[in-house]
């Protein structure tokens, strides 16, 4: 426990990395962890999945922009082997609101089924910090 709350304190105190920066070089980012800060909009909530050994729901995706340029940002779901709990989602934000948390980065798609490393970037929520 205290190391997770260490690390929040620590990531929190952490500088923003500005889109713009992540954006002219993507791949010196590519599955590592850093710190974002931006505007929330084009708030998308998708539908429950299931993966082979669980139910999945409250997954969302979102526009993150800052005054450097904006990224696609995958927050995910509430995954139980259990019966699904609507009430049980991750953090829900809001269009406009202010958001800091901490992303790892992903560059690529995977089209017809083969790694493009040349792809979009997207940024995979794993902890809001404000």
């Amino acid at each position: 426990m205290l190391v997770v709350c260490g690390w929040a304190a620590y990531a929190a105190g952490q500088d923003a990395l500005p889109i713009g920066t992540l954006l002219a070089n993507p791949k010196s980012y590519h599955m590592k962890e850093v710190v974002l800060r931006g505007q929330a909009h084009d708030i998308v909530q998708l539908p429950p999945y299931r993966t082979t050994r669980s139910l999945c729901w409250g997954t969302y995706t979102f526009v993150l922009q800052d005054s450097t340029g904006s990224v696609p940002v995958f927050v995910q779901g509430t995954c139980s082997i259990g019966i699904m709990n609507p009430d049980v989602k991750p953090r829900q934000v809001t269009d406009g609101e202010e958001v800091t948390f901490e992303a790892s980065i992903f560059v690529g798609d995977y089209g017809n089924g083969q790694y493009n490393p040349d792809g979009k970037v997207t940024a995979i929520n794993k902890e809001f910090l404000k």
